[in-house]
């Protein structure tokens, strides 16, 4: 499916769509791989929704966990044909990769990391909690 209605001029979103299947790539994930743990997460969703109970990450700390949140988002937002990262449950995927990969955990950590650190020299504030421009810029110029 197309998130554009002109294929020569890229989105952001089909941009970024395209840039998220490098961190993909590099972990070394099968197709059955990511079957397999999407249904994981879509499974537990389910039943913690169910129970009226909200997702904790494993591997995740509480401060990652916002800001991999706050990135799902600005990398596929909500928009007016459909939900975005956070209701496709992208952040919690993640958190099942990060457990089931552990060799990719020290990588994942270490972007976290400069990206706090590069949030905190530029606005001495942790990325979170900037201003979705100022996230963006950072994005942009990454």
């Amino acid at each position: 499916m197309s998130y554009d209605s002109n294929p020569d001029d890229p989105s952001r979103r089909k941009a970024l769509k395209q840039l998220a299947a490098i961190p993909v790539a590099a972990l070394a994930l099968t197709t059955e791989d990511a079957e397999r743990l999407s249904l994981t997460a879509r499974e537990t969703l389910e039943r913690l929704a169910e129970r009226g109970e909200q997702f904790r990450p494993k591997f995740f700390t509480p401060a990652e966990w916002r800001t991999v949140r706050v990135l799902a988002e600005l990398t596929i937002p909500r928009d007016e044909r459909s939900g975005g990262a956070i209701e496709a449950g992208v952040p919690e995927f993640m958190d099942f990769v990060m457990n089931e990969f552990t060799q990719q955990q020290k990588w994942m950590r270490d972007g976290l990391a400069w990206l706090e650190g590069e949030s905190r020299k530029r606005y001495t504030k942790v990325y979170a909690d900037l201003s979705p421009t100022q996230q963006t810029a950072i994005l942009d110029d990454i």
